[in-house]
């Protein structure tokens, strides 16, 4: 006996496997003035729902929900559903100092950390300062998976 059929995953032609080798993530300014569904790789927060894009910084995605500003960092994105577009909105494209819940995950669906009742308190290039009473901790963006702000939008 031998099989004389090729299974769908053995016949990958070498274009759909560069393509799943790519690193290269689709550009935020697509989603701009749009109100979606985002799909996180994270256990703490793993989907945001009707999120409206404003704008972004590098990875890090600004959305407006429930009038307050929060960020997501796209490369730990698994999808976004546009579901419309905005009536209208104030772009912004930038990250916030203030009070706020951030959620950290270097990469795995499990594990991470939370940062509740905490306030962003620097920010750099490439990381931020988050403080939750005295305790202080320095965090590359890159492992940034969430941030809601706590203060809403004057």
């Amino acid at each position: 006996m031998r099989d004389e059929y090729a299974l769908p995953f053995s016949a990958k032609t070498e274009a759909a496997a560069d393509k799943e080798n790519n690193t290269d993530v689709i550009s935020a300014d697509m989603y701009k003035g749009k109100i979606c569904d985002i799909s996180m790789n994270s256990f703490m927060c793993g989907v945001i729902r009707n999120a409206l894009i404003v704008g972004n910084c590098g990875d890090i995605v600004c959305f407006v929900k429930r009038n307050r500003y929060g960020f997501f960092n796209i490369r730990k994105s698994q999808g976004i559903l546009i579901k419309c577009d905005a009536e209208c909105f104030k772009e912004h494209n930038e990250l916030l100092t203030g009070k706020c819940t951030a959620y950290i995950n270097k990469g795995t669906f499990f594990g991470g950390m939370t940062y509740a009742f905490s306030s962003i308190t620097d920010i750099s290039k490439d990381s931020i300062t988050i403080s939750t009473g005295n305790f202080q901790s320095v965090v590359p963006l890159c492992d940034v998976s969430v941030i809601f702000m706590n203060e809403k939008i004057k």
